[in-house]
């Protein structure tokens, strides 16, 4: 699983890792283990990566986790809080944060009603 909305990916000084799959996986350890490095550009301090709780290149990452971190991205990208998707969505902010964390288990009317008020569209498909 590759997540490329991860909340810091967003920024367009990462716009490289989001469009370059073989840059994002050449990501390595900085010395002294205190962030990842890609370039002399780009790099991820440790504090961010583990703040964002983003796990990519696991195969397996639970749905309730993607979808979180998807709003997250999507709604940091409007410059959004969470209070104002609340008012916008009808969906009380602490369900937001909970869902956002990947520590809800929204239902699928929930997560649409929460994209659409960011004017997402919702689509899911079995592959």
């Amino acid at each position: 699983m590759f997540i490329q909305n991860t909340g810091l990916l967003h920024y367009p000084h990462f716009k490289e890792l989001r469009e370059n799959r073989k840059l994002f996986e050449s990501g390595r350890l900085s010395p002294g283990g205190f962030g990842i490095d890609w370039t002399n550009k780009i790099d991820f301090e440790t504090q961010s990566i583990y703040d964002l709780g983003v796990v990519v290149g696991q195969k397996d990452v639970p749905l309730n986790k993607m979808i979180g971190v998807l709003l997250s991205g999507y709604r940091s990208d409007l410059g959004m809080t969470q209070k104002e998707l609340a008012n916008t969505s009808g969906i009380n902010q602490a369900d937001i944060s909970r869902i956002e964390d990947g520590k809800g288990n929204p239902t699928l009317k929930k997560v649409e009603k929460l994209f659409s008020a960011m004017g997402k569209t919702l689509e899911v498909s079995c592959k």
